[in-house]
């Protein structure tokens, strides 16, 4: 009787073994698996960030171009202006009408 206790009882403890190594297994299974899904996602939202970042900076880019060109083509217009006043004052000035 004590032998087929004995019996049972490794039985019993090897069972549990086999559970806790296969949870083990699993577990270790698992936790690669979700790793490397939000290993993933996380690249993926690396991308994307970097993506929007370089279009940010090209948009930012874009804008100062336009404001340098509509300042240059303003400062072209002041000078033209500025050099034709400066001409007409000097006719007015001088009297030369033949200019």
């Amino acid at each position: 009787m004590k032998k087929m206790l004995l019996n049972k009882k490794n039985l019993y403890i090897k069972l549990t073994a086999v559970l806790i190594l296969l949870i083990v297994g699993i577990l270790g299974i698992y936790t690669a698996f979700v790793q490397k899904i939000a290993t993933g996602q996380c690249f993926n939202i690396l991308d994307d960030s970097r993506e929007r970042m370089g279009q940010m900076i090209v948009n930012e880019m874009q804008n100062e171009q336009d404001h340098l060109e509509a300042a240059s083509y303003l400062l072209k217009n002041l000078l033209t202006d500025c050099d034709a006043n400066e001409a007409g004052r000097r006719i007015y000035v001088c009297g030369d009408d033949t200019v």
